[in-house]
C-alpha cells in the first residue's frame, strides 16, 4: 500500500508538468504496484482461510489512515486522461519492465558491490530463491526493490517524446 500511495503522488505531481515522460512512467508505475498489491490482497485472503491470524498481521501493518488514502487516490489516478495513446502506452510498459529486470542479478558479487543511494532508508542486498535460482537485488526495511546507485534510468524520450 505504501508503494501504490508512492507511486500515485508522484503520478498527480507528474500530471502537474508538461513532461509526458514522466507522466508515462508514471502511469505504469501505479499500474504495476496496484496489481501487486491486489494480487498480494488476494494471497492474504488465500492464506487466512488456513490460517486466520495472517489477518492480524496484515491490519497490524497497515493504518486505516493508509487504506482510506490508497482507497481515494487511487481510483483518481486510473481515470486521468492519457497523454499518449496506447500503442505508446504499452511500449513504455515493456521498456519500463524490462528496465526493471536490471534491479536483479543472480551474481552474488554484483550485487553486493552495488552503491547503495544514502537517502536516509535502510537498504540492503536480499537473496531470493526462485524455480532452484538465486537473485539478488536491493530492498529497504519495507521491501520495495530499490535502485543502486549507478542504475541506469529507462530512456522513454524516443517512445513518448519530450515535451518537457
Amino acid at each position: 500500500m505504501r508503494q501504490v500511495k508512492e507511486e500515485v503522488l508522484e503520478l498527480f505531481t507528474a500530471y502537474g508538468t508538461t513532461d509526458t515522460v514522466e507522466i508515462v512512467d508514471g502511469i505504469i508505475d501505479t499500474h504495476f504496484t496496484w496489481c501487486n498489491f491486489e494480487f498480494m490482497v488476494n494471497e492474504i485472503k488465500a492464506m487466512s482461510v488456513k490460517d486466520p491470524k495472517i489477518l492480524d498481521v496484515f491490519e497490524g501493518a497497515v493504518s486505516a489512515e493508509l487504506i482510506d488514502l490508497v482507497g481515494g487516490i487511487a481510483p483518481v489516478a486510473f481515470q486521468l486522461k492519457l497523454p499518449v495513446d496506447q500503442d505508446v502506452l504499452l511500449g513504455a510498459a515493456r521498456l519500463i519492465i524490462e528496465n526493471n529486470r536490471l534491479k536483479y542479478t543472480q551474481d552474488s558479487k554484483e550485487a553486493y558491490g552495488w552503491e547503495i543511494e544514502q537517502d536516509g532508508t535502510d537498504i540492503k542486498v536480499v537473496s531470493t530463491a526462485v524455480d532452484g535460482s538465486i537473485w539478488y537485488c536491493l530492498k529497504d526495511k519495507h521491501g520495495k526493490v530499490r535502485k543502486h546507485k549507478n542504475f541506469q534510468k529507462v530512456k522513454l524520450e524516443d517512445l513518448v517524446g519530450d515535451n518537457e
